[in-house]
């Protein structure tokens, strides 16, 4: 009698110490076909909370997104999958600043990881509420605002990198009547004057400059009072977003999907 949950060619595996073939043998969990290298690896899709930053080493006193599996290693089996990896090895791949939320992917793959970061290999969608920087500044006007946008879609815009000028170029640019996130947004209320005018903003990018949206729309004289990132590579959960703090298992055809960008 055994209680193994593992199956190689059909056979029920009890050997721990068993060695095989990946690339010429089939593994089921719980009799599902799982490749070896998804049983090795581990792909989480986090929502990152404002407030929290991309680091397991803390800084100025802001809490890490680590500390949120941390936080849950008691709420459900999910959980426990994760704690029990070395977390150490685990990272994020695609960072957002402290002051941005929205959807983190944490994996311990660093081969797919390295592929991801690659400049324009992976598209990252984010909604963004802007405001003037000052009163009579540049423009909240729709049609200026979609004139500005093509303009920067097609020719770039400068952003200040440190000591020098650096381009970028947005896949699209576009004003949404309503954000993905609709839950209550952590706004501080110094932050928003009152009778101040904001737009949502959806943005598509490529790469991944530091703050790089909250530098594009400060070049542009406008000032970023919410960042969600609501799509990284094709993968999105809008029900995931209305949970800040909150995190899942990629799908086999979500590591899938990742693994085919090329």
């Amino acid at each position: 009698e055994t209680n193994s949950r593992g199956d190689i060619l059909k056979e029920v595996c009890t050997d721990h110490g068993i060695l095989v073939d990946p690339s010429k043998v089939t593994i089921t969990l719980d009799g599902e076909m799982k490749p070896i290298h998804h049983l090795l690896c581990s792909y989480i899709l986090l929502h990152k909370p404002r407030g929290y930053i991309c680091s397991s080493t803390p800084e100025k006193g802001a809490p890490g997104v680590f500390d949120l599996f941390r936080d849950k290693s008691n709420d459900d089996d999910q959980v426990g999958q994760i704690s029990s990896i070395n977390q150490t090895c685990l990272f994020v791949c695609g960072r957002l600043d402290c002051q941005s939320e929205g959807l983190l992917l944490v994996t311990n793959d660093g081969k797919l990881g390295r592929k991801l970061l690659h400049p324009g290999r992976c598209e990252k969608q984010y909604e963004v509420l802007i405001t003037c920087k000052k009163e009579g500044g540049s423009s909240m006007d729709c049609r200026i605002l979609h004139s500005i946008f093509a303009t920067v879609c097609r020719d770039g815009q400068y952003i200040i990198e440190g000591s020098k000028e650096v381009m970028v170029r947005p896949v699209s640019m576009c004003i949404i009547k309503q954000p993905t996130r609709i839950s209550q947004l952590d706004i501080p209320d110094e932050e928003v004057e009152p009778n101040v005018i904001t737009t949502w903003i959806q943005v598509v990018l490529t790469d991944g400059r530091k703050r790089e949206l909250r530098r594009l729309f400060g070049a542009l004289g406008y000032r970023v009072l919410q960042l969600v990132r609501t799509e990284f590579c094709s993968i999105s959960d809008n029900e995931l977003l209305q949970r800040p703090g909150d995190f899942r298992h990629l799908s086999l055809d979500e590591i899938a999907k990742l693994q085919s960008i090329t």
